[in-house]
């Protein structure tokens, strides 16, 4: 049986489309990131792979960097939450986040309005519907606003997930996370995890880059993901991710020669 080309990138948003989430996007990577996208569009068996994005950012932001990037296929926001649908304003939050779900998070949001934000200066990320991040205001309150928002959770039995995020802290429901969200798009696409290659720079990445058949970091990414994956370029941030989708193309054209099994 032939093995099948790597058909599609997803790709973490902060630490690899742009350095961090103060940074601006480089235009000139942008534009020879859409250079990828209409090769990967121009015809059948193209070694070119195309690529989508996965991110905790929220679904505005998602459809965004869809039209900016020129992509018209499903991305993952909300680490997993949801799945935009394409650019065009239609996206939906994963099965599980019923309307019992999206109570219990709005009830969340209501209790540390009234505890955690009136004690730690802080902000809800704008909108998330089906996960919330929690933003300090300053930098030195980042481990108590974590430590606050964890034992809260824990003796208010919210049955919510306390991640430590960079700038805060992430409330998620149980089992849903960025390996959840790549199964769903795969199941949305109709590929195999054999068609896919995965790009992350954190921890929060290690999960669905654990899926994937191929997986990729810039040098800028922490040290257990590069240990886990199969390549990292030298480059950091924008660099690595052009140089990944290089080293993506010449594996595809190998592979049809036969070089990779």
């Amino acid at each position: 049986m032939k093995t099948l080309p790597l058909s599609l990138v997803v790709i973490d948003n902060d630490g690899c489309l742009i350095r961090n989430e103060f940074s601006s996007y480089d235009l000139e990577f942008v534009e020879k990131m859409r250079q990828f996208a209409r090769r990967a569009d121009a015809s059948p068996g193209n070694p070119v792979p195309r690529f989508t994005f996965i991110t905790g950012r929220p679904q505005p932001y998602v459809e965004c960097l869809q039209k900016l990037f020129d992509i018209s296929i499903p991305a993952i926001f909300e680490n997993g939450a949801g799945l935009d649908l394409g650019g065009q304003s239609v996206s939906e939050l994963d099965p599980r986040i019923d309307e019992a779900a999206l109570d219990e998070l709005a009830a969340a949001r209501s209790l540390l309005r009234r505890t955690v934000m009136k004690e730690i200066p802080s902000f809800f990320q704008p909108g998330k519907d089906g996960t919330i991040t929690l933003i300090s205001r300053h930098a030195s309150d980042r481990p108590r606003l974590w430590e606050t928002c964890r034992a809260l959770a824990e003796r208010e039995h919210l049955g919510l997930q306390v991640i430590r995020a960079v700038r805060g802290v992430d409330l998620t429901l149980p089992g849903i996370d960025k390996g959840t969200g790549l199964a769903w798009l795969l199941r949305r696409m109709d590929l195999t995890a054999a068609q896919v290659a995965g790009v992350g720079d954190s921890a929060g990445d290690l999960r669905f880059l654990a899926l994937c058949r191929w997986s990729g970091a810039p040098a800028n990414a922490a040290e257990e993901v590069r240990s886990a994956v199969t390549y990292v370029s030298p480059h950091e941030a924008e660099a690595g991710v052009l140089d990944i989708m290089e080293q993506l193309v010449r594996f595809n054209e190998k592979l049809n020669t036969g070089a990779v099994t």
